[in-house]
């Protein structure tokens, strides 16, 4: 779990700033009206899930990055009490550090950017 720990600390701090969007459809919709930069998926996203918020990023030029992080610790890390499977990111400068703690994190495990054809 230490991997995962900055990119949880920085979805918190994009939570704490209230710059963030809860659950697949909020995201979806934060994403038609162009105000999410980047969203995170949680490993254990069921395939529906991922189709459809994978598809929404898609069509409208959003990152979308399905991580290694269960949907408890991800609720944790914004501080929800019910499993959330999707998070966006609403600013574009809270995203930068998110991305890259993802990215560092791909070095060493299984996170990924993801794309409608692999779901």
């Amino acid at each position: 779990m230490n991997e995962y720990l900055p990119v949880l600390k920085n979805i918190g701090l994009a939570a704490r700033a209230r710059k963030i969007t809860f659950g697949s459809e909020m995201t979806c919709d934060a994403i038609r009206a162009g105000k999410v930069s980047l969203v995170l998926m949680c490993d254990n996203a069921s395939s529906n899930t991922a189709k459809k918020l994978i598809s929404c990023c898609e069509q409208n030029g959003v990152e979308c990055y399905r991580v290694p992080i269960d949907a408890d610790a991800l609720a944790n890390a914004v501080g929800k009490n019910k499993p959330l499977m999707s998070v966006g990111v609403t600013d574009a400068n809270l995203s930068v550090p998110v991305r890259n703690s993802i990215l560092d994190m791909s070095n060493a495990t299984s996170s990924q950017k993801v794309s409608e054809s692999e779901v």
